[in-house]
């Protein structure tokens, strides 16, 4: 199987809803993959019996506290408490993970970043969990953490 990347995709279709996208060898903008990103997470899910019931929580990981995320721009108050544990989970995880443009951040400065945002971005709740469970000292260490997820 190739590993080609998605932005030269010519169509992708949602299911029930029938709208279309078509892409002509180009990038997606950052309103498209604003879009379609947590639309075609959703519409995977729902494929799959035992994944269904995520399907909205993925929609909605990209929502923030302060009803300035996407698709839909939802306020905290009516995000599910999965969908924001997802959101929290994925940004630390896009942080700590090298990408192509730069390399991972250290846990700690991700964590600073999580904590900046605390309230705006992402679930107070959310994020003092995650710093708990971080600061346990029953808890894997981070490094070893990734190490198992990278296996």
């Amino acid at each position: 199987m190739s590993r080609q990347p998605v932005h030269p995709v010519r169509s992708i279709r949602f299911g029930t809803r029938g709208s279309q996208l078509a892409l002509a060898q180009t990038r997606l903008t950052i309103e498209q993959f604003q879009t379609i990103h947590p639309e075609i997470g959703g519409e995977i899910l729902s494929r799959f019996p035992e994944y269904r019931r995520g399907r909205d929580l993925v929609r909605a990981h990209h929502e923030r506290i302060d009803g300035q995320g996407y698709p839909h721009a939802v306020d905290g108050a009516h995000l599910p408490l999965g969908a924001k544990i997802i959101a929290v989970a994925d940004a630390l995880d896009a942080m700590t993970s090298d990408r192509p443009y730069r390399q991972a951040l250290p846990i700690e400065q991700a964590m600073s970043e999580l904590r900046r945002g605390k309230g705006r971005q992402w679930a107070p709740e959310v994020v003092q969990a995650l710093e708990q469970l971080l600061d346990s000292p029953r808890a894997p260490t981070f490094a070893r953490a990734s190490a198992v997820a990278a296996a």
